[in-house]
């Protein structure tokens, strides 16, 4: 019974630190996604009106799908990380010793 306990306690670290990947890589995903709509926005008014209004409106627009973007991403990855444990957990569960009663 304490060996069941110590392996259900039992931490992989390498997938520890790649769920905390995650949380820079969503930054980064908003980040880059209103950079390059806020770019294409001030070149795109600096070009016709002047008036900042189409780079305000095309830095909300960068922010959005950057935001829709990294929550698509978390999700996908949120949903690796379960199938993988269920098949941890499915081998486990293969791997335990079975009565064999004839």
């Amino acid at each position: 019974m304490t060996s069941m306990k110590r392996e259900e306690k039992k931490i992989n670290l390498p997938n520890e630190f790649k769920k905390l990947n995650l949380i820079p890589y969503f930054g980064f995903t908003v980040f880059a996604n209103m950079a390059v709509s806020g770019l294409i926005g001030y070149y795109i008014d600096k070009w016709t009106f002047d008036n900042k209004i189409i780079f305000i409106l095309f830095l909300f627009f960068g922010m959005i799908t950057g935001i829709y973007n990294g929550i698509k991403e978390l999700v996908k990855e949120s949903k690796q990380y379960e199938e993988k444990k269920e098949k941890e957990d499915e081998n486990a569960g293969e791997k335990t010793p079975k009565n064999n009663t004839r």
